[in-house]
């Protein structure tokens, strides 16, 4: 069995070839010739620049998805792991050609878009099961002309930790498991039933699970006994049955258990009355009684007056819209973004009108959301109001009607009702299918955000009359508890980053913990990320304090506390955990809650009561997210005015989706303004200067190799946070990103922050490669920076704080600054009218080729125009140093040069650090007046250090 996915296009000179004829040699370059083809034809046009001076034409187009017609077949003996398939293919149509390729029931396609047309290396990467002979077919979608191929088995340690298509079955043992028991997930082979087997053994004779599934994930109800694993499937009704090969993980003991009652009990919860969306007919009953009291009448009265001034408005919608056809990309977002917006005027205020209807009675609120269920079911689903212009869009229109619906039962008249139902229907059945392959295509951010949910509550609210909406939100339940958080795991973090998370996934996460629990009784609370996840909202965006810069945000750097929502739904999760420190994050909120959410989440998440806040600063100052590899480093996070934050980032789940890529990067702000900045701007996502520059390893304060950089969405494009450690005096975090780096190969780049409180960093680099390279070594700021390149030093300037950067080694860096953004930023959106000006790049670069390198930089952070320290350089035998002085004292700091293992462990070197030594990994001391005042070892301990 094989699995295959596209990586990506790399040109290489193409070295001497050989020849295969029974098998592929591995790592050997074939000539395409050699290899068996069916149905090719002969053609020597572009044989000049043709390897060995020939090549496999295969002419037979085939659109389907379906088995190539003609293609060439590359056997792979004894397969089992990964393997990189290296094709040297040629398009002459700049664009339009491509191959086909795959085995059994996967043949997806890649283009092959070259311009000038010409030879060129495509990437594939196959995955293989059984450990026997497979053969992959590389095949034509258009026509194809195929000279050489290459076959690389791939260390399993260079495999992303994480999987858009379920390449490899997981679990794996490189799998992160959060949660007990662990969702099994694989590739789909066409339309086949599925049988998994969980054992303590290899050969299967002690079996804990057998269970068999028509779908391609599997969760089960009941936690595991902690300990190792085998577990394979096979597709019942594919390759004979044959059963895959065995893939083995571990549970840990400390990882949380989720067990849940059989899929039946849960089920027979859902209410056969109306309403059921975020609520059950009984607590309806509950709310009526509160909406009699003061507090619920205030909310009614409230909301009552915000729905009067919609009463009658016109609607976008009103106007008939064709969908544009032809568009260029700019056109395209330009209408997607236009339907998303007339969808949410048009259906967004139903949730409130369907209610306040449902709760007074009042008829004129019942009109207003009738009038508008109407024109919606009226609507093209297939047209411009459609999933295909907008998902977003789309799902606001199914969410609109299905409130309307749940709680306008006594309203509508049967043949209205029978209007909006067929139209929920009908939207639903068109993007059911895309649903559905969630599983096979987990990492969809828009999904997850906000339309898997809407699918659910228009499957919900029909449910009882629409067989069919009962097993969509029975797969939509399932598909949650076993997928969700896709972006994250227990530490909490979200992969998206501060500003997706807070803006998009934060509020959608506790509406879909809502829409389950009301219904089924199954809480998602229960999943670990849920307990944690508010610690993520706390570190990455502190009340009253600017936000994270990583990842996608729509402005610059500077950013304003939170929204308003963030913090009511941070009260609604102190609620439901009783959290002292959530509440005092929530405590925060400036204004009347109600006025934020609408009426179903004021009952259901305002009147629970809270636990007595505790003060923010009984927190830890630093926090890690191992899960999304962020550690988030604060001096006075409950002060912004006096904050120093400090962020770094090496992510496991690579550059994808919102995420950029930043591996071992880093940012600073102080006293809530930002100085070392992530720059570009995300004026729409993908277009020239957000696929070009924004995403880009050159935005980042990061390190470029030979002038590049890590590719753009790519979840093998990964890194690792290493270590994490904190005291009283200090804040510690590695990251590795060796595996980072597509167009250069490097052993190792390792990355260290020692944070010394309250105001010094430092920050040292270990870059291994097996061939010598030049490193540029990269910081931005929103201002032009001052640089005394004699002494590598870049002071950069803010209103409020500065930070003074000393690169102490290597010697002889060679400095430049520019403020151009390559692509520019261009305003082509009238709906994002934020400013995007000129921001400042600053590049170091190593002058000579190496093949090992060292960078030791110290930011010195403190009030705008203090005296900056003097640093200067301190090494010795195995280790790098620097000596800070600074008034009334003098900071000793020093790492060694030996790598630390890749999971932590940390080599010792002895150091001697002015009146006192270390024997430690790194180790920093302050001395006053010759004396030793406070100590700070990294991988040693305390009784490594003398002389105090």
């Amino acid at each position: 069995m094989l699995l295959v996915l596209i990586a990506m296009v790399i040109t290489i000179i193409t070295p001497e070839a050989a020849s295969a004829q029974d098998g592929v040699p591995l790592g050997q370059i074939i000539e395409a010739e050699t290899l068996t083809a069916v149905n090719a034809e002969p053609e020597d046009r572009f044989a000049e620049d043709a390897s060995g001076g020939a090549y496999v034409f295969l002419p037979r187009p085939q659109m389907e998805d379906a088995k190539p017609n003609s293609y060439i077949e590359v056997p792979i003996a004894n397969m089992q792991g990964q393997y990189t398939i290296r094709v040297r293919a040629y398009a002459m149509n700049q664009g339009t050609d491509s191959l086909r390729y795959g085995f059994g029931g996967q043949w997806p396609s890649v283009g092959l878009q070259y311009d000038p047309p010409g030879w060129q290396w495509r990437e594939i990467s196959v995955y293989g099961y059984t450990g026997d002979t497979e053969t992959v077919l590389i095949g034509a979608r258009e026509p194809a002309r195929i000279d050489a191929i290459e076959v690389i088995h791939m260390e399993s340690a260079s495999v992303s930790p994480h999987q858009h298509v379920p390449m490899r079955p997981e679990p794996n043992a490189y799998t992160p498991i959060d949660v007990n028991p662990p969702t099994f997930r694989w590739l789909k082979q066409g339309e086949a039933s599925y049988r998994v087997q969980v054992a303590r053994d290899a050969r299967f004779e002690e079996i804990v699970l057998d269970e068999a599934t028509d779908r391609t994930f599997l969760r089960p109800l009941q936690p595991l006994e902690p300990g190792a694993y085998h577990w394979r499937w096979r597709a019942e009704a594919w390759d004979d049955g044959k059963w895959a090969a065995a893939e083995r993980f571990e549970i840990d003991e400390q990882v949380a258990r989720w067990p849940l009652p059989p899929w039946e009990e849960s089920f027979a919860r859902i209410p056969e009355g109306h309403p059921r969306i975020w609520m059950t007919p009984l607590r309806f009953e509950e709310m009526r009684e509160w909406a009699a009291t003061a507090e619920g009448q205030e909310a009614i009265d409230y909301w009552a007056g915000r729905m009067d001034s919609e009463i009658g408005k016109p609607l976008p919608l009103e106007e008939v819209k064709q969908k544009g056809e032809g568009l260029t990309r700019e056109e395209s977002v330009v209408q997607r973004v236009t339907f998303k917006n007339e969808a949410a005027r048009t259906a967004g205020a139903m949730k409130n009108l369907a209610v306040l209807w449902a709760l007074t009675g009042e008829e004129r609120y019942a009109e207003e959301a009738r009038r508008r269920a109407l024109l919606i079911a009226g609507l093209d689903p297939r047209g411009y109001a459609s999933h295909q212009v907008s998902d977003f869009g789309n799902g606001n229109l199914v969410e609109g009607m299905a409130w309307a619906y749940d709680y306008m039962q006594d309203y509508f008249s049967e043949d209205e009702l029978a209007t909006v139902r067929d139209a929920i229907r009908e939207r639903l059945a068109i993007t059911a299918p895309i649903f559905e392959g969630l599983e096979q295509r987990v990492h969809n951010a828009h999904a997850w955000q906000h339309t898997v949910l809407q699918f659910m509550a228009g499957a919900l609210a029909i449910q009882s009359e629409v067989p069919e909406a009962r097993e969509w939100f029975e797969w939509g339940v399932k598909a949650t508890v076993a997928l969700y958080p896709w972006f994250g795991g227990a530490d909490g973090g979200s992969a998206e980053m501060a500003s997706y998370f807070a803006g998009t996934n934060l509020r959608s996460s506790m509406h879909m913990r809502d829409l389950i629990f009301f219904s089924t009784g199954v809480d998602l609370l229960d999943n670990p990320w849920y307990a944690t996840n508010s610690y993520y909202q706390i570190y990455s965006h502190p009340p009253r304090h600017m936000r994270s810069q990583f990842g996608d945000h729509a402005g610059g750097p500077q950013s304003g506390g939170p929204h308003a929502t963030a913090y009511v739904v941070m009260r609604y999760r102190a609620a439901l955990l009783q959290d002292p420190y959530v509440a005092a994050y929530a405590e925060n909120l400036d204004g009347d809650p109600v006025s934020r959410v609408p009426l179903v989440d004021v009952f259901n998440w305002l009147t629970l009561p809270l636990p007595e806040p505790r003060s923010l600063a009984e927190l830890p100052d630093a926090r890690a997210f191992h899960d999304i590899g962020v550690a988030y480093l604060h001096t006075s996070m409950e002060r912004p005015d006096d904050n120093i934050f400090f962020e770094f980032k090496s992510g496991p789940y690579g550059s994808y989706r919102h995420s950029h890529n930043d591996q071992n990067t880093f940012n600073l702000a102080a006293y809530n303004e930002p100085l070392l900045i992530d720059t570009g701007y995300y004026h729409s996502y993908g277009d020239a200067h957000h696929a070009g520059w924004t995403m880009q390893t050159k935005a980042h304060n990061g390190i470029l190799v030979d002038g590049t950089g890590q590719p753009n969405s790519s979840l093998d494009a990964f890194g690792r946070l290493i270590a994490f450690e904190q005291g009283q005096e200090y804040m510690y975090c590695a990251g590795e990103a060796k595996w980072a780096y597509d167009q250069v190969s490097l052993d190792r780049f390792t990355r260290h922050v020692l944070a010394i409180k309250p105001d010094l960093f430092v920050i040292y680099d270990q870059i291994e490669a097996p061939e010598a390279h030049t490193y540029q070594y990269l910081l931005h700021a929103q201002q032009q920076m001052a640089v005394d390149e004699a002494a590598q030093s870049v002071a950069v300037m803010g209103e409020r704080g500065q930070a003074i950067v000393t690169l102490l080694e290597p010697a002889g860096l060679s400095f430049s600054q520019h403020h151009q953004f390559d692509p520019p930023a261009l305003r082509w959106r009238t709906d994002r009218p934020f400013e995007m000006p000129d921001q400042w790049h600053l590049t170091a670069e190593t002058t000579d080729a190496a093949s090992s390198a060292r960078f030791l930089a110290v930011i010195d952070v403190g009030e705008a125009g203090g005296a900056p320290s003097n640093v200067e350089p301190l090494s010795g035998a195995r280790w790098h140093g620097a000596r800070v002085t600074r008034e009334g004292s003098t900071v000793v700091v020093g790492f060694a040069d030996e790598l630390p293992g890749l999971d932590g462990a940390m080599p010792r070197v002895q150091m001697q650090l002015g009146g006192a030594s270390a024997n430690a990994f790194a180790a920093a001391v302050e001395l006053r007046d010759g004396a030793v005042v406070r100590a700070i070892t990294i991988g040693g301990d305390e009784a490594g250090v003398a002389g105090r």
